[in-house]
């Protein structure tokens, strides 16, 4: 069978942050291959696009399946994550598109009962954070001047910055007053998002040396904290569905399709 060569890999999660590059590619092969949960399409110039589904885990074995195939060849592709993601009000509107520039693991870490609400995991063998590609993120953010984004109340801007990452999908200024200590602790503060994939890909790619060709792209869909007038559970129901999911997952893809030819270009 022909090895095929990718370029770019572009790794949404769910169907929603699928389907604007099913709408933009005209895909010339697709690959289902040990490990993949869906297939991966393939374009003629190298660009392969595969959905992850949710969480680090999944991210994980979805990338090191890509390494482990004799069928595709990652060793000079750029990786993205490209998706909706949460984050506090001063990420900006909804809608708007944060490139990160750094992953904290939101799951490694300590509780204990009548204690701190969140401590550094006591054990660890290093500090749960990883820090991307500088250049690449100054690539993603120049391409993305210039892309016009679609607006949902406000108009979106384009930012960069920390992106915490977990399975647990959390709301509430308590809950966000500990992911702003936790990134601290870590001294990689502010963050900018709050998203359930790019923990696991840093692994993954860490470990197959492509670390320093990864970036994330995310759309913010909803904010992770109510304002003073609402309770957690009632802006969390406002903010789920329909409210800003579509523009933000939009709004990434058109940012990530421009790095996307930007990396070709090169």
């Amino acid at each position: 069978m022909p090895t095929h060569s990718l370029r770019v890999v572009v790794c949404p999660a769910i169907g929603l942050e699928l389907r604007p590059w099913l709408e933009r590619f005209d895909f010339a092969t697709e690959l289902s291959l040990p490990g993949l949960r869906d297939p991966l399409r393939v374009t003629d110039d190298g660009v392969g696009v595969v959905p992850t589904g949710i969480g680090k885990a999944d991210a994980a074995t979805t990338l090191a399946a890509l390494f482990a195939s004799s069928r595709v060849d990652c060793s000079e592709a750029y990786f993205s994550t490209v998706g909706i993601a949460g984050g506090p009000p001063e990420t900006g509107p909804f809608g708007s598109v944060c490139v990160g520039d750094c992953v904290v693991d939101w799951d490694k870490k300590h509780r204990v009962d009548d204690d701190d609400p969140v401590d550094l995991l006591y054990w660890r063998e290093r500090d749960y954070v990883y820090d991307l590609d500088p250049t690449l993120a100054d690539l993603a953010v120049d391409a993305a001047e210039g892309v016009d984004l679609r607006t949902v109340t406000d108009p979106p801007q384009v930012t960069r910055g920390t992106v915490v990452s977990g399975d647990e999908f959390w709301h509430g200024a308590s809950l966000a007053e500990q992911a702003e200590w936790l990134v601290d602790a870590y001294d990689a503060d502010p963050y900018r998002v709050t998203e359930m994939e790019a923990a696991g890909a840093v692994v993954a790619l860490d470990r197959f040396d492509a670390l320093d060709r990864y970036v994330v792209v995310r759309g913010l869909a909803n904010y992770d904290r109510p304002p003073a007038t609402s309770s957690a559970r009632e802006n969390l129901d406002l903010e789920t569905g329909e409210h800003a999911n579509h523009a933000a997952a939009e709004n990434a893809a058109r940012v990530g399709l421009a790095l996307a030819e930007r990396l070709l270009a090169r």
